[in-house]
């Protein structure tokens, strides 16, 4: 009888072993799927990062590019307006016609 009665309750707790070891693997695989879905969704940030990163490098380039030419333009422009005043100083000095004309 007594031996039965170990029997019984060692059946009772590889029944219980069993569920807890069926729970496990079930939680188990619940966060294996979780750590998927977060490893894709880590490398979808990662590469929308890098487009992000890449377009206001080249928006950056692109304006760098631009303030060059914008100064090349500037000192264009001043230096045609100096280059008319001083034609216009040199022809005063020389009474030229067509002096102040400009």
């Amino acid at each position: 009888m007594k031996q039965e009665a170990e029997e019984v309750a060692d059946k009772k707790k590889l029944k219980v072993m069993k569920q807890a070891l069926l729970e496990l693997r079930k939680e188990k695989d619940d966060l294996s799927e979780q750590v998927t879905s977060l490893s894709e969704r880590c490398r979808e940030l990662e590469k929308d990062n890098s487009d992000t990163n890449n377009k206001y490098m080249r928006l950056y380039e692109e304006n760098d590019q631009l303030q060059e030419q914008l100064q090349k333009h500037q000192y264009t422009l001043t230096s045609k307006k100096d280059d008319d005043f001083n034609l216009g100083k040199l022809e005063k000095l020389l009474d030229l016609p067509g002096a102040g004309n400009k």
